[in-house]
């Protein structure tokens, strides 16, 4: 052994020193069976110990679970590093990089420095167990100055860290669990799991509302654009379709929605809607709802009408778009897990703006004229005998709004 631990040689080259032991004896260990009561606590699974400036080690720790009775479990692959660069007594630099994690994110892996004086730096780095009745295996994959970093075995799981500065995961830039494409993300973290993982193309699967059953003409939340500042603005071309109901004639149509902050928060938003494109679907059955317009906030929520029993509606973001782009202040959230509301009269309280409908919509009778009609043309069709009526809603000169007979 003492030859080892000099270094062993031949031919004059070094071929094994005391840092390659402990990738021969490879580092492993395992937490603990976690109880019911244990998902979401945390396990320690290795510490490290510096002794002197400018000492530091870095390793990766290939994390497994998978002894639960789920169909999930829980895997990472996990960078960390500690150095102490400064004096020692000084924070040393701790790193923690998540990548390949499944059943787990980033902020389930965490640094504790538990000791920072100036005869030595501890740091130790736990992993939260995220099932019931499982274990966590890790294994030490590839380590450097691996005499400073020691794997621990068998611990108790901990509701809360120990105190000391904490430096929480963070994921790999360049994981396969978050790839990026001209700013959108393209695969993510659960991507085979996600609704729409690829975020910048159109959904092959559209967004789907329940079904009206044995009830007709229920109103479904399509989507919630939010504001939380002046001049934002949100904008989406949406393909609506349905067809499991047994009518002959199902609802189709395509609908350009956008809301703009262009007065000061508080003041009532801009909503533009057109609706083309369309069959069996008019503008009475779509109806933007500004539910909150405070100095803070504004909130709209976009609803559908589904007029067939037994039906439902299909519905397909095909190009959507949010200003100023960067950061959470704009959002535009689809839905479709929102129960329907059966009658009109049950949308939520606030202005009602429908969309307009370029070319001629077929009506029994002329709708009150108003803004959300200007330029709409409508053909109110007469009985046997009797000629059609066209109409088209302007404003007059004292800008009320009225319909003018075209034929």
């Amino acid at each position: 052994m003492s030859n080892l631990e000099r270094g062993a040689t031949a031919g004059g080259y070094t071929l094994l020193t005391t840092r390659d032991l402990p990738t021969i004896l490879a580092k492993s260990g395992n937490s603990m069976i976690s109880a019911l009561a244990d998902v979401g606590k945390y396990t320690k699974i290795a510490t490290v110990e510096i002794p002197n400036q400018y000492n530091q080690t870095y390793a990766v720790i290939k994390v497994t679970g998978g002894e639960n009775g789920a169909a999930s479990y829980q895997h990472a692959d996990i960078f960390f590093r500690v150095k102490q660069q400064a004096a020692m007594g000084s924070a040393p630099i701790v790193n923690v990089v998540v990548s390949d994690a499944v059943g787990m994110t980033a902020t389930d892996v965490a640094a504790v420095v538990v000791k920072n004086t100036t005869a030595l730096t501890k740091v130790e780095l736990y992993v939260k167990i995220k099932f019931s009745f499982d274990v966590l295996r890790y294994k030490v994959i590839h380590e450097v100055f691996g005499e400073y970093l020691k794997i621990v075995n068998g611990l108790q799981f901990i509701s809360a860290l120990p105190t000391g500065t904490q430096v929480v995961g963070t994921l790999s830039d360049g994981s396969f669990n978050n790839l990026t494409m001209g700013g959108k993300t393209v695969i993510t973290t659960d991507h085979t799991d996600a609704t729409d993982p690829h975020t910048q193309y159109v959904r092959k699967m559209p967004y789907k509302t329940s079904n009206t059953g044995a009830t007709a003409s229920q109103w479904a939340l399509i989507g919630t654009t939010t504001m939380t500042a002046q001049y934002q603005m949100s904008m989406a071309l949406i393909n609506f379709m349905s067809g499991v109901s047994g009518t002959a004639v199902t609802q189709k149509g395509l609908l350009l929605f956008r809301v703009k902050q262009q007065a000061a928060m508080g003041s009532a938003p801009i909503i533009e809607m057109e609706l083309s494109r369309n069959n069996a679907f008019s503008y009475n059955d779509i109806k933007a709802i500004v539910t909150t317009n405070t100095s803070s906030q504004t909130v709209v929520k976009l609803y559908a009408r589904i007029n067939s029993v037994y039906d439902e509606l299909y519905f397909n973001p095909i190009h959507e778009l949010v200003y100023p782009t960067g950061g959470t202040i704009v959002s535009i959230v689809w839905d479709n897990v929102t129960p329907l509301i059966a009658t009109t009269g049950g949308l939520p309280a606030g202005t009602q703006t429908s969309p307009i409908t370029p070319g001629v919509d077929k009506e029994s009778s002329l709708p009150t004229a108003s803004s959300s009609h200007r330029g709409r043309i409508v053909r109110i069709e007469g009985a046997t005998g009797v000629a059609d009526s066209v109409y088209v809603c302007v404003k007059k000169a004292d800008d009320t709004y009225d319909w003018a007979q075209l034929y």
